[in-house]
């Protein structure tokens, strides 16, 4: 009979007006925006590397995950679900998980874009190569 040993890693689970947290790429409209990094200090976008951390609140719990709203968009926001299950979320109850989901998202993009660089260096070729008769 096999034993396998498991470590159970202690979870916080946040409730209504708590935050969860978000890493997105800075864009020209966003990169004067401060928010707060895990480091406590408060930091432009664009001092972060062009990195944004969002904060979301937590505006409606439900047994399986939250309703939230982008801090930034309290006002007129959009409410997006986030599950409490494993897997792909929006956002994380903690600064590192969000971390690690950001790096997993721009891992992604850099292969999509990749793929797609290649593609389009084929049909140049095929373009250079000049026109095909039998159009």
């Amino acid at each position: 009979m096999t034993r396998y040993k498991c470590e159970f890693k202690e979870i916080h689970v946040p409730t209504c007006g708590q935050f969860l947290y978000r890493f997105e790429d800075c864009t020209e409209g966003t990169k004067h925006m401060i928010g707060l990094e895990p480091d406590g200090e408060y930091r432009t976008a664009w001092e972060r590397g062009g990195i944004l951390m969002v904060k979301c609140i937590i505006v409606k719990e439900t047994p399986a995950g939250w309703w939230v709203v982008r801090e930034d968009e309290t006002y007129n926001g959009k409410r997006r679900w986030v599950s409490m299950g494993n897997g792909k979320r929006y956002a994380y109850p903690n600064p590192e998980d969000a971390w690690e989901s950001y790096g997993k998202r721009k891992r992604k993009h850099c292969a999509i874009l990749e793929r797609q660089l290649k593609l389009v260096k084929d049909r140049l070729k095929a373009y250079e190569a000049g026109m095909p008769e039998n159009i």
